[in-house]
């Protein structure tokens, strides 16, 4: 299994948390996707019975990419936590725990060349329904690594998970970027080689976070088609979408209206 569809979405996503480099091979991608699916079969066993206004009774491919769209911060942890190679129902716990449970207690045994084991007990967010967790997989113990620590009155509070800040393995791959009073952003053309039609993939920049995915400009007809990556409130990332079109016309001349490729200009 490799990227499934739309790959071009579950790409940026990767690299919007600067994970790309980490799965890029086929074998790292069967492994990812093969743990979301048993993560996805585990988050269903452990909502069975569960009102779905609860909690939602699936956590498949096509729910984790409309949650990006809502919550990208949830999905990032959630893909962390993959990389960190947490188990599926330690996943689903973490998951769980996103979409609003309550964490009531964490607890990890250890004792050197025997014993690791993990429990955690979470409130579902009707505050009645208890859901605990165990388990004796090593590496589940990086989720303390995405837990958010705090007090409230004094005393310990584990709230939450969430993502750490990865930094880049190597600069962005861009055809181009351009910084404006309105914000940085890079342009890549993703069309295949030889495609008539260029198309070119749009991510605003930052200083201290990782790249966000814009959208997409593809030419047609001699003029740009915008695509916004956000399915809530598009308005925004079509405005810079306008702006990175303006910049491309710019840098590139009329060949880019008449159907050069940035390409075909060395």
């Amino acid at each position: 299994m490799t990227l499934p569809e739309p790959r071009d979405r579950w790409l940026a996503i990767l690299r919007e948390v600067n994970l790309d480099g980490l799965f890029s091979a086929a074998q790292k991608q069967d492994f990812l996707f093969r743990r979301l699916d048993e993560f996805g079969q585990a988050y269903a066993r452990h909502v069975r019975g569960v009102d779905a206004r609860i909690l939602p009774a699936t956590a498949s491919l096509a729910d984790i990419l409309t949650e990006h769209e809502r919550n990208p911060h949830r999905v990032g942890t959630l893909l962390e936590a993959v990389a960190f190679q947490c188990s599926p129902d330690i996943l689903a716990m973490i998951w769980m725990t996103l979409l609003g449970a309550r964490i009531e207690s964490l607890a990890y045994e250890y004792k050197r060349a025997e014993v690791s084991v993990l429990r955690a007990t979470l409130l579902l967010p009707d505050d009645q329904t208890e859901k605990k967790f165990e388990s004796s997989e090593l590496w589940d113990v990086a989720l303390f690594r995405l837990a958010t620590l705090s007090k409230a009155d004094d005393q310990p509070v584990i709230e939450d998970f969430y993502p750490i800040w990865i930094p880049p393995q190597r600069p962005a791959d861009h055809d181009l970027y351009v910084s404006t009073p309105q914000g940085d952003f890079t342009a890549r053309e993703v069309a295949p080689v030889g495609s008539p039609s260029p198309r070119w993939e749009i991510h605003e920049v930052y200083a201290k976070q990782s790249p966000r995915l814009v959208g997409w400009i593809a030419r047609q007809a001699g003029g740009p088609a915008y695509e916004p990556a956000a399915v809530v409130a598009p308005e925004r990332d079509r405005s810079v979408l306008e702006r990175a079109w303006n910049a491309l016309a710019r840098k590139f001349g009329q060949g880019i209206l008449t159907g050069l490729s940035p390409r075909d200009h060395g």
